[in-house]
């Protein structure tokens, strides 16, 4: 079962959300959540794996050091996430 997911806080971009927002999952449920200070990953009920981040480093798997500010579709190698730790 999955639900909805909301953030609030400092986006280190000058945005200081005070008040939790919801995150925009295009539709999805997360079903798990797993954050460090720079860095979000979401699984969703249907197993994608989604992640956000500063990614200064590439830690997002994504090929790149782009910032991402939303939830971006990683792909696990064609396999669906179950788990996933920062």
């Amino acid at each position: 079962m999955g639900c909805d997911l909301l953030s609030f806080g400092d986006t280190e971009l000058g945005i200081y959300q005070l008040a939790p927002a919801q995150v925009d999952l295009g539709g999805k449920k997360a079903t798990f959540v797993s954050a460090g200070r720079l860095q979000c990953f979401v699984i969703t009920e249907g197993g994608d794996l989604l992640s956000s981040a500063r990614n200064e480093d590439g830690q997002l798997g994504l090929g790149d050091t782009q910032q991402r500010n939303s939830p971006t579709h990683v792909d696990p190698g064609g396999k669906k996430a179950t788990f996933v730790s920062t």
